[in-house]
């Protein structure tokens, strides 16, 4: 079996994976591989042609942001999969017409978990501020508003982030630089920011922002726990 999920709704798409997974006896059943973006390409290629192997059939997962990069190393190997008891889930934003063609040559699943782009909420830059304030407090009640509205974790996580990215920039060595490229309130406000945190404070939330999303997208966390996790830690 071939599964192929789409979009950016990573939370959707892990869920659907689990879901996939259980139905077909759980990862106990399973000789359970996964192919991440960065990874050595022939690790992947050892894994599409295997088969039976210590005599339980393989769940493999490929995560990657261009399948594109993949595709011409994968397509005939991988077909085998829609004719086996083995299982490749494919985790990847979109496909291009050629990609979903061969897919559907050999009766993929293929479902898209795109999360409908809305304007931003003016409610993410009230919660930033008051994460850059250190007031928990007022940042707690914001998120659970921002819940609430059914804001995604994608978007209050891109908020933080660039909040922190600002942070760490006005920070830097580079800061005349820095106040040369960026726009004269963002490094204002960024400025009065920065003195309530140490340089390893921001450095710390850089790299737990970073981590977070990582491990989100690989489904070992749930995006909003960590989040909130973020905001009453920070």
């Amino acid at each position: 079996m071939i599964a192929v999920f789409t979009g950016n709704n990573q939370q959707l798409k892990n869920k659907e994976t689990e879901s996939l997974l259980l139905k077909n006896g759980g990862s106990d059943s399973f000789l359970m591989l996964s192919y991440e973006e960065g990874q050595d390409i022939q690790i992947l290629e050892e894994s599409v042609r295997s088969e039976d192997i210590f005599g339980k059939p393989l769940f493999l997962k490929i995560i990657h942001s261009d399948i594109k990069e993949l595709f011409n190393t994968l397509k005939n190997p991988i077909s085998r999969f829609s004719t086996s008891k083995d299982i490749c889930v494919i985790d990847t934003p979109s496909l291009t017409k050629p990609e979903k063609t061969f897919f559907e040559k050999y009766d993929s699943t293929i479902k898209d978990f795109s999360i409908v782009k809305k304007k931003e909420s003016p409610l993410v830059f009230v919660l930033t501020d008051a994460v850059i304030k250190k007031d928990k407090k007022n940042a707690w009640i914001v998120l659970q508003r921002l819940i609430k509205e059914n804001a995604s974790a994608e978007e209050i996580h891109g908020a933080l982030w660039w909040q922190w990215k600002t942070l760490s920039l006005v920070a830097s060595k580079e800061k005349n630089l820095t106040k040369k490229t960026m726009s004269p309130y963002v490094f204002s406000k960024g400025e009065s920011a920065v003195k309530n945190f140490s340089e390893k404070e921001i450095l710390l939330g850089l790299d737990e922002l970073m981590k977070m999303f990582q491990n989100s997208r690989r489904g070992k966390c749930d995006l909003f726990h960590q989040l909130e996790i973020f905001i009453l830690t920070h």
